[in-house]
């Protein structure tokens, strides 16, 4: 019942804000309440949902501000990864790895013929791309962490994997090159800036998306990487 609820969320069905009536849900999924609330219930701890006593459950709501503090901590995750895979990394891993970007390639030439069949392929490559750094990390605790606020960094973009331009996606697909390419070297270090680079690049799209314009004051970083803290009155789109 959470996985059904929690597709219906990712893909646009229950848009962010909108609430969520336990009886309507009941109704729609032909459910009793009970599965309906344990399932909210579930979804609320992964952020997804929040649930507000009186005003009810609603979709959870990212600003501007929570989309900054959501990518500085997925860029400590990523960056850890990259810099624990350094040196972990076969020869069948870089094949796999250029196959990706191969059928990333492939499927940005195919955003005018299919716009939708190409969207959800590119979406399955950047998990598949990510995810293969990460299996070589080899750290499970790393893996948990990021799998926490994996739904609502999924959330924060979907709506601009839909509306991403070409250029914006083949801008991804170079980065996604430039970090192979120091993986192969095992350059630590350049791997690690060219994470951080096409994480930020990404971030600016999600927040000019969700603020309807882009402001490099958003994306800041103080000296070191570090983002600064999100406050409410700047962390307003």
């Amino acid at each position: 019942m959470a996985d059904l609820i929690r597709e219906a969320i990712l893909t646009g069905v229950y848009a962010p804000g909108q609430r969520l009536s336990e009886p309507e849900l009941a109704k729609q999924l032909d459910v009793s309440l009970t599965p309906v609330r344990e399932a909210l219930g579930s979804l609320a701890a992964t952020g997804l949902v929040v649930r507000s006593g009186r005003q009810g459950t609603h979709v959870r709501a990212l600003d501007v501000g929570d989309i900054r503090n959501l990518f500085a901590v997925r860029e400590v995750l990523e960056c850890l990864a990259v810099r624990q895979a350094i040196g972990a990394f076969s020869a069948d891993d870089f094949a796999r790895f250029e196959s990706i970007l191969q059928k990333q390639a492939e499927s940005n030439d195919l955003m005018d013929a299919a716009r939708a069949r190409a969207t959800r392929r590119l979406a399955e490559l950047n998990d598949d791309f990510h995810g293969l750094i990460l299996a070589r990390a080899n750290n499970e605790w790393l893996q948990g962490m990021l799998a926490s606020i994996g739904d609502l960094l999924v959330f924060a973009r979907v709506q601009l994997r839909e509306t991403a331009t070409l250029a914006r996606r083949v801008q991804s697909l170079e980065e996604h090159r430039r970090i192979v390419a120091a993986l192969r070297a095992g350059d630590g270090e350049a791997a690690v800036a060219a994470m951080t680079e096409h994480l930020r690049n990404l971030e600016r799209h999600v927040i000019a998306h969700v603020g309807g314009g882009y402001d490099q004051r958003l994306v800041a970083r103080r000296p070191g990487g570090r983002a600064p803290h999100a406050s409410r009155e700047d962390g307003k789109p």
